[in-house]
């Protein structure tokens, strides 16, 4: 608990955050068993003497879809299935944990149910739980995380169904009869009444100008709605989560010497459904390249002004296109989509039908008549095209709870009330969140946006797509001012085996994480470069002659007079001459590569000539003396004469 943190030091503090963040923010997917599904921007602080001083995470995007629907082949969020796995005799009593994850329809649509990676789900939630005490949870607020966990396994079982001997038919939904068990242990969980839940997911409050009345709802929007309550619960106990963990990583320390900061987000998504998730997900990794593409350009540019190369033609692969198509203020994807959202009648048809209309032509943006069928689009992005459906992406914007709802949380056990009474987190001393004051907006907003968020109220500035806009403005705001690193992490294969090497795989995920686009960059401008002596060593044999003096500069000189007509027929102005390098585009590389071999198979030619002219005469010289020994030694031996 509480104890327990002030006890071990900050840096181990930030460590043990880890597993608990992976517990309730990682799944298996189908080609990850622990990918992160959330992004997360980590600063570290240290002192002047080098030393940890503290942390703070900020999380993005959590998937929270995931909660209630699962593709095949993959799971829940790890905490779902570690809790059922692993909980005591008391904790399963305490929590009516009764039966395995395959019974719970919110564990088993995707029909997978343990992890690949060779982790037990059993070891882990009893290593989640020592996370949690490090990290400073205390022992009411792990069971009141827990309890909202079970409830929501438990949740998904609640189904309904039509409402008999009505006129209204399919309008009018009631609880399934075999659900009955199941909302009364989830409203024990939650402590609310049985009937509340019932009433708030199968009836609607219609609210005109002078009353309001109350509707029934078919089976299928009970079920939405069922659905809809149980994301917004776990992303709200999810960033109750990171809060407490921040909690946890504060030390106190408000002087320090400096930070470093890991980004560690999501990579670029193509599955054979995609919606909007993945746009938010792709549409992050667009910023991201268009940010490393400008790193890698200012680099490139560094070197060349320090060399004295003039780089002012050099062009460079540029995604900016692909960005405004997306984010563009007037005629962007992510406004139309605000646009639709401001409206109650506002649909995934109509807005499919906006984005044909007004992106027709756009050369990033392709919808086929089989597309347009469909609800469907292409965006041609860096990592390659994608198609999205439309499907859904007006709910998921609005992401929007019936007030009923809200309220009724409201009502529920003292943890979940707050939850929803605050909509993020806590404090660090009680076991419930507490209201937070209200988010302050970190990029001013554009004098447009604010005057249509005044026209139109906060509907605009409250979506999701907005929101999480915003929000990376201010990720990539604050990557701008650090000095940044990229690690790229590439799987081998995706069946976690050993001394196998697929590289069909291997080429999709450096086009996904936009190393081929980086190679793409390096190469719009001189990639080959050699400090002098190396240019010198490596093709001073092309030199006339091969003539080399003891003068560097003056060898350089006569070496690049005799290459550059090769390197002007082979690429036009390849190759430049830097104060201590040599820059060669690809084309004048290659041509000087193949000269080299050409002069070096001449050579080679030559030293065989001669080695086999010397060798010929040895064996010759040798088959001489051994023929004039041969024939002295068969010569007659003449007779003496008599005295």
């Amino acid at each position: 608990g509480e104890g327990a943190a002030q006890e071990v030091g900050v840096q181990a503090r930030v460590l043990e955050s880890n597993p608990v963040l992976e517990s309730f923010g990682n799944a298996r997917t189908v080609r990850n068993d622990n990918s992160s599904r959330f992004g997360k921007y980590i600063e570290i602080g240290f002192s002047t003497q080098g030393e940890m001083q503290g942390a703070t995470v900020h999380t993005y995007l959590l998937e929270k879809v995931r909660v209630v629907l699962q593709a095949p082949g993959e799971r829940n969020y790890h905490i779902f299935y570690e809790l059922l796995a692993g909980a005591t005799p008391e904790e399963r009593q305490a929590l009516a944990l009764e039966r395995g994850a395959e019974s719970f329809q919110y564990c088993s649509g995707g029909g997978s149910f343990d992890r690949l990676d060779g982790v037990s789900d059993e070891v882990q939630y009893e290593s989640t739980r020592r996370s949690m005490d490090v990290v400073g949870f205390s022992a009411k607020e792990q069971m009141s995380a827990l309890r909202v966990v079970a409830a929501l396994a438990r949740f998904g079982d609640v189904d309904f169904c039509e409402k008999e001997s009505t006129s209204h038919q399919g309008d009018d939904s009631q609880l399934d009869p075999g659900s009955e068990g199941e909302l009364l242990v989830l409203a024990q969980l939650l402590d609310l009444s049985p009937a509340d839940i019932v009433r708030v997911l199968c009836t609607r409050m219609i609210m005109t100008r002078d009353e309001s009345y109350t509707v029934s709802v078919s089976p299928e929007r009970a079920r939405d709605a069922r659905d809809a309550v149980s994301k917004a619960m776990y992303s709200r106990l999810f960033g109750w989560i990171v809060q407490r963990v921040n909690d946890g990583l504060t030390s106190g320390t408000t002087s320090l010497a400096g930070t470093i900061s890991i980004l560690d987000i999501f990579g670029f998504e193509i599955f054979k459904d995609n919606s909007f998730e993945q746009l938010m997900i792709n549409y992050t990794n667009e910023q991201i390249q268009n940010n490393f593409n400008h790193f890698i350009f200012e680099k490139e540019q560094e070197e060349y002004r320090l060399e004295g190369i003039d780089w002012t033609s050099i062009p460079f692969p540029d995604n900016s296109a692909v960005l405004d198509l997306i984010e563009g203020q007037r005629n962007g994807l992510l406004k139309f989509l605000d646009d639709e959202c401001v409206f109650p009648s506002g649909n995934d048809a109509s807005f499919a039908n906006k984005l044909y209309r007004s992106l027709k032509g756009n050369p990033n943006f392709v919808a086929s008549a089989v597309h347009q069928s469909r609800h469907q689009f292409v965006i041609g992005h860096y990592a390659g095209q994608v198609c999205y459906s439309a499907a859904g992406f007006c709910e998921k914007n609005r992401d929007a709870l019936f007030p009923e709802a809200v309220e009724l949380m409201k009502q529920a056990s003292p943890f979940v009330a707050a939850l929803f009474t605050s909509g993020s987190p806590t404090n660090s001393r009680g076991g419930q969140p507490t209201p937070a004051p209200a988010k302050r907006r970190m990029l001013p907003t554009s004098p447009s946006l604010s005057r249509t968020a005044r026209r139109r109220g906060s509907l605009i500035t409250d979506s999701v797509s907005s929101q999480f806009k915003n929000q990376l403005g201010e990720l990539l705001a604050q990557v701008a001012q650090t000095k940044p690193h990229y690690v790229r992490c590439l799987k081998p294969n995706d069946d976690n085996r050993s001394d196998s090497f697929d590289k069909p795989r291997m080429v999709e995920q450096l086009r996904y994480s936009g190393v081929l686009e980086a190679v793409r960059v390096a190469r719009a401008g001189f990639p080959v470069r050699y400090v002098h002596v190396e240019f010198i060593a490596r093709y001073g044999l092309l030199a006339p002659g091969g003539a080399m003096t003891a003068d560097t500069h003056e060898v350089l000189l006569e070496l690049i007079g005799a290459v550059e007509e090769r390197v002007l027929d082979a690429d036009g102005g390849g190759l430049r001459v830097g104060k201590s390098k040599v820059f060669l585009k690809k084309g004048s590389f290659e041509a000087l590569e193949a000269a080299r071999s050409v002069a070096l198979w001449a050579c080679a030619t030559k030293l065989q000539s001669v080695v086999r002219r010397a060798l010929a005469h040895v064996r010759f010289v040798e088959l001489l003396r051994r023929g004039r020994a041969r024939a002295s030694a068969t010569a007659p031996v003449p007779a003496g004469g008599g005295g």
